[in-house]
């Protein structure tokens, strides 16, 4: 099992590029500390655009010139000013970037049983990560068949922060709450809390230079 700090999750990703998860941003981000610039929707996802939901960074893709798309129900910047597709991706696999995963489901799991529920879940040993520690994991069915993969962090402020995807939102949210019914018939302490990615934020930093910044 790989472990890891909750501040700086560091792994290889499906790119082969080294990932960290930068958790818990808050709701309001001065896009001129880092970024100036206006946002361009691309046309052919201008319909899709107009029902899409705004991460809580929009407004930092907004003013660093993005062009925003349909993502999983999100608008995301597919690239940024004149910086071709091309160039954004041979920058990150030679150095770093930064990402808005900010539409990645986010949950907080709380209680005194929250290990023994999430154990149940998934495929991590909870019970035996440090504080602050986290792994990479799977959501299982009865079968033991994947359903989605997931990030699981102990923290030590009395929670578990989990980070699944997007595409799988309600799936696994029918998951845990299917789940938290169960356990708390029982009289088991267990609560589930999805955060709004439009309220919390969620970056990742990926590419071999990743583990330097």
């Amino acid at each position: 099992m790989r472990q890891t700090r909750l501040s700086m999750w560091h792994s290889m990703s499906h790119t082969s590029c080294g990932t960290i998860l930068l958790t818990r941003l808050g709701p309001v981000v001065n896009p001129k500390i880092l970024f100036s610039g206006t946002v361009r929707c691309v046309r052919k996802q201008s319909s899709a655009c107009d029902h899409a939901r705004r991460t809580s960074l929009y407004d930092l893709h907004v003013t660093n010139k993005g062009k925003m798309v349909n993502f999983a129900g999100f608008l995301l910047p597919v690239q940024y000013g004149s910086d071709g597709i091309a160039t954004s991706h041979r920058h990150t696999r030679s150095h770093c970037s930064l990402f808005d995963v900010s539409h990645m489901l986010q949950t907080q799991i709380h209680g005194a049983d929250r290990v023994d529920f999430f154990e149940s879940l998934c495929t991590a040993d909870i019970k035996g990560l440090p504080d602050n520690g986290g792994c990479l994991s799977l959501f299982t069915n009865g079968s033991g068949g994947i359903l989605d993969d997931l990030i699981v962090s102990k923290t030590s402020e009395g929670y578990l922060y989990v980070v699944s995807n997007a595409s799988r939102r309600e799936n696994d949210q029918s998951l845990m709450l299917k789940a938290q019914e169960k356990f708390q018939k029982l009289n088991k302490d267990v609560s589930v809390e999805f955060l709004e990615p439009e309220e919390r934020g969620l970056v990742a930093l990926q590419g071999p230079q990743a583990w330097q910044v």
